[in-house]
């Protein structure tokens, strides 16, 4: 297309956004006043740097202004420009988008221009785009993109569109580590590449293949170092033992000393009326004597109890010292 071509053609593409929309025409959401006129001006900005072949500060002119009018001479403009910088994929795209609006009654005659050309485009890219096939192994791809863009990972091992050039393809695992490589493709190419994904890093603890003999680690802390119910009654039992047996053996002696002071005083089975209060209290004191050694007898249960209690997970079982006049023992309830 030759300079006064182009410059036809864009003057009648600015001509169609500055003239009003006809009665019973709405195009993009019926845009106000102010956004046509931004639209135009952004045009003429795209149309100029065209011209100094700043091309790619005419795709964000052109972009723009398709997002505020979105009609097809907008949408040709951005495809025309996607297609002269090599953007065969996006060219293709916007091209589809502008072939497929729909003809309106008393719209301009340069909409249904643009979507002729916009045929041709659409035509003319679709075969000249390549595609690219990724594949992996080893770990899991949990992202994968191209240029920085991402794929669905369900595209993998399928053909992927891509415009030519140097594409750099990444792929990482769930925790990120990734994996790049570099493809030329030229137009109409169908390549592939395949990339190892990095596998997930294991759990530092054993897992199911460790070995099944018991470790440090694994097995359960002695129930007397440990926390839980069963300290509390090991600690208890052998309170009570202690107690009772210091009792026990104090009453003992105490009963003893009593027995010798009274033995002069008694013979034949027979003692002397002075020596019954003496009598009276040995007795008493050696019956308090065996009963602190039961309940020191108890409190050893109640410990060796605590000492052989299981954890809180593995039972719900209760075990209580039972102390009482003329009885001890352990009783327990679930």
């Amino acid at each position: 297309m030759g300079r006064s071509s182009s410059a036809l053609t864009a003057a009648v593409f600015i001509a169609a956004l500055i003239a009003p929309v006809a009665p019973g025409i709405a195009f993009a959401g019926d845009p106000s006043a102010a956004e046509r006129e931004s639209a135009r001006r952004l045009m003429d900005e795209g149309r100029d740097k065209t011209r100094s072949k700043d091309l790619e500060g005419a795709l964000v002119a052109y972009g723009k202004a398709h997002g505020i009018m979105h009609v097809p001479t907008t949408g040709i403009a951005l495809a025309r420009t996607h297609l002269a910088l090599g953007h065969l994929v996006e060219a293709r795209d916007v091209a589809l988008e502008v072939a497929r609006f729909p003809k309106e009654k008393g719209e301009p005659a340069v909409f249904e221009s643009a979507r002729a050309e916009a045929r041709d485009i659409e035509a003319a890219t679709k075969d000249r785009i390549p595609t690219l096939r990724i594949k992996t192994k080893g770990g899991t791809a949990a992202r994968v993109a191209i240029d920085g863009v991402a794929v669905s990972t369900a595209l993998l091992d399928a053909p992927v569109a891509v415009n030519p050039g140097k594409r750099v393809v990444t792929v990482a695992n769930r925790e990120g580590a990734e994996r790049k490589a570099e493809v030329d493709l030229a137009e109409r190419d169908k390549k592939s590449v395949e990339l190892e994904v990095p596998e997930d890093a294991k759990p530092s603890g054993p897992g199911p293949s460790s070995s099944p003999g018991p470790s440090a680690s694994a097995s359960p802390p002695p129930p007397s170092s440990g926390g839980g119910p069963g300290r509390a009654i090991f600690i208890g039992g052998a309170v009570i033992t202690v107690v009772g047996a210091a009792a026990g053996t104090v009453t003992g002696l105490m009963t003893l000393s009593k027995a010798d002071a009274v033995k002069p005083l008694c013979e034949n089975g027979k003692c002397d009326p002075q020596a019954k209060s003496d009598l009276d209290g040995g007795k008493t004191l050696g019956l308090v004597s065996t009963v602190s050694f039961a309940v020191a007898g108890a409190g050893l249960v109640v410990a060796v109890v605590g000492l052989v209690w299981p954890s809180p997970k593995q039972t719900g079982f209760v075990v209580r010292p039972l102390v009482g006049p003329g009885a001890v023992g352990v009783g327990g309830a679930f």
